[in-house]
């Protein structure tokens, strides 16, 4: 269940609430971490309503100005929507329903549409238009239409008394995402705010509040998801077999045909070739014929706070993960997954996030002097973190001493390259890994950009293009990476889905398989790229194509590398591997970086990684061979995790997600 967080949460007010509502603006703060990162307001008039909001997410971030009017019936007539999206796109959007006929545009659609019942319609800013929130509280049995299609119920769950006295209700709302939405209401209907674990808007003056409301919330949650943990897993304290199978082999990334893998308490008992593996009595058998069983995926950039993309990424294979900077509460997710009270990939590695103090930080723990940045350190060490991230806003004098005493404490370090210095310093300063490979791009345009907020993305789609990958420089830097053992976390997916997304098509991460979402986040997927300047369209991809050469130099000069995401749970790992491929890496060595490399990096292979007998039984069957074409890493049919069988289509059912086998 997940928490709203979006413009037309905070501006929506229909007209029957509207005029019994205070004639004073209401007001709102937006928190990044607890800190002040924007504000919002709403004013409803009648029947027209007029919002506001605005906030700083490291340079990027929303301003967008709402406009509406609603009728008697509560439904939105008219809608007008400007200002720039989080990306900074340019944002026009308009609805009209008139004479039973629903007319929209934005930048990706244009359309019009005869209606027969009263629907609200969902705007594609968001991808959820709280005007149906407020539709919803005043609508009979609180269920409405959509628009362009769908229905929505809204079922309240508890009320609350804030600190000032004041009554606020959470609502689940049904029909708009993968799972039930939690929202905060007050007693008239207005929209109270919307508690995340990083971001968070609340009305002004309420944030001491804030805690209790984020308490009561989780416990909400954790009862869905605790359900969905009780009924979906299947344990098979007999024993498994997966018989006939054609086995990858991780560490020497090729393939071994026909073979039987045998499983009992949680670990592998056996592997060998089906025609020698005797089969116990008792086992659950499974026939892998004309399948592929391959270790766990890891996905090693996430940042795990939703559990809903738990659930997600096992189904699509994933059983490990690497967490690249989150709050304390990801220390009580460890545990929540660890005794399976959610469904979710292993917390294999925790990273803890550091960043200096300023206008551009990110959102995690900063510190405003090399003495505390040492002082984090020990900090992180000392709560069970196995490395540290360093962030953009960090200054670089401060890189070697902090990098130096999480060396001394067995500690990896890794992270964005410091604004105003180059990859190659950050790694002479004791980086043992870079991430995101627009960060090794931009160690060829020098150590003078400032690199905290979008010039870190718009310098490299600008001017990636017109480096020279075979001159000197590329090669010095590759020799310095090998000579250090450095490695190195692409997610690709992310400057594909920023530098070539364009208006009115899928972004690309998630093309394939968005018939497969549900239709109001199948329209979240549009428009995902950084704002093109005219004539610069060419430019972009054609620097998207030279950060995948890069990524292939540098992997056949044989640094380590890591497939990781910070993008869509599990459907981005699958197109990271693509885009690997797509890059001239042959399938077997990608499916590698989400094999073998990740558990050696992360100093598992003792457990993880292959598939031999006495490691843990974290492994997945797939419909195909990815060994031969990538894009068969899409065909999970069952992920296995500490011997506990997931079948991947009861649980992409489970958040109304059709399975790759379903029309």
């Amino acid at each position: 269940m997940k928490a709203i967080f979006t413009l037309f949460l905070l501006l929506s007010i229909p007209y029957c609430l509207a005029a019994q509502a205070p004639t004073d603006t209401l007001r709102y703060v937006v928190l990044t971490n607890g800190q002040l990162s924007g504000k919002a307001w709403l004013l409803p008039q009648g029947h027209d309503v007029t919002g506001f909001l605005t906030y700083n997410d490291r340079g990027r971030g929303p301003k967008l100005t709402t406009h509406y009017t609603l009728n008697d019936q509560h439904i939105p007539l008219t809608l007008n929507v400007s200002g720039n999206d989080y990306y900074k796109n340019e944002v026009h959007e308009t609805f009209r329903l008139a004479d039973g006929v629903a007319h929209w545009k934005n930048a990706d659609e244009k359309k019009d549409i005869p209606i027969t019942k009263p629907a609200v319609y969902v705007s594609n800013v968001s991808g959820m238009d709280a005007m149906l929130t407020q539709a919803l509280f005043a609508a009979p049995n609180h269920t409405v239409n959509l628009l362009p299609t769908g229905q929505s119920v809204m079922t309240q769950i508890l009320t609350h008394s804030l600190k000032n006295g004041q009554p606020v209700t959470l609502w689940a709302i049904r029909g708009i995402n993968y799972t039930p939405t939690l929202t905060w209401l007050d007693s008239k209907g207005y929209p109270l705010g919307s508690i995340g674990d990083f971001f968070v808007t609340i009305r002004e003056g309420l944030e001491a509040d804030i805690p209790e409301l984020r308490r009561l919330q989780k416990a909400e949650d954790g009862k869905f998801y605790r359900q969905l943990a009780r009924t979906l897993p299947e344990p098979i304290p007999q024993g498994l077999v997966v018989q006939n199978v054609n086995l990858f082999d991780a560490e020497k990334a090729q393939l071994v045909p026909a073979q039987t893998i045998v499983v009992k308490n949680g670990r592998i008992e056996q592997v060998g070739s089906a025609a020698s593996v005797k089969i116990p009595a008792g086992y659950r058998l499974i026939n892998g014929a004309g399948k592929t069983v391959l270790p766990g995926l890891w996905d090693m950039h996430v940042h795990f706070t939703n559990p809903t993309d738990g659930i997600i990424e096992v189904a699509l294979g994933i059983t490990e993960v690497r967490d690249m900077g989150n709050t304390d509460a990801l220390l009580t997710l460890r545990n929540q997954i660890d005794s399976m009270q959610l469904i979710a990939p292993r917390i294999a590695v925790m990273s803890g996030f550091i960043d200096g103090k300023g206008p551009f930080s990110g959102p995690g723990l900063r510190v405003t002097s090399v003495e505390e940045g040492i002082q984090a350190v020990r900090d992180y060490k000392a709560k069970g973190y196995q490395s540290i991230k360093l962030y953009s806003s960090i200054k670089p004098e401060w890189v070697a001493p902090m990098a130096a005493e999480a060396h001394r404490l067995g500690m990896h370090v890794i992270g964005h390259i410091p604004s105003y210095m180059t990859a190659e310093q950050a790694i002479a300063a004791g980086y043992d890994e870079i991430t995101h490979a627009n960060m090794v791009m931009l160690n060829f345009l020098g150590d003078t950009l400032d690199t905290r907020s979008m010039g870190r993305f718009t310098n490299v789609a600008q001017r990636a293009a017109g480096l020279d990958l075979s001159g000197p420089a590329f090669a010095r830097f590759v020799q310095l990476m090998q000579q250090k053992h450095i490695a190195f976390d692409p997610t690709a997916s992310v400057f594909e889905q920023m530098f070539t997304s364009e208006s009115g098509q899928f972004d690309p991460t998630m093309a394939s398989v968005a018939n497969r979402l549900p239709g109001p986040v199948q329209r979240t997927l549009y428009g995902q790229g950084l704002p093109v300047p005219m004539g610069m369209a060419a430019t972009y991809k054609k620097s998207f194509a030279t950060l995948l050469d890069a990524i292939k130099r540098l992997h056949d000069a044989g640094i380590l590398m890591v497939a990781g995401t910070d993008n869509y749970a599990g459907y981005a790992l699958h197109r990271e591997l693509e885009l690997y491929v797509q890059a001239g890496i042959s399938a077997a060595q990608a499916l590698q970086m989400a094999t073998y490399n990740p558990a050696k990096l992360s100093n598992r292979l003792g457990d993880l990684g292959t598939l031999t007998p006495g490691k843990r039984a974290d492994f997945i069957l797939v419909n195909g061979n990815p060994t031969q074409r990538i894009s068969d890493i899409r065909r999970v049919d069952y992920t296995i995790k500490d011997g506990v069988l997931y079948d991947s289509k009861k649980l992409l059912n489970s958040l109304s997600i059709h399975h790759y086998s379903e029309p």
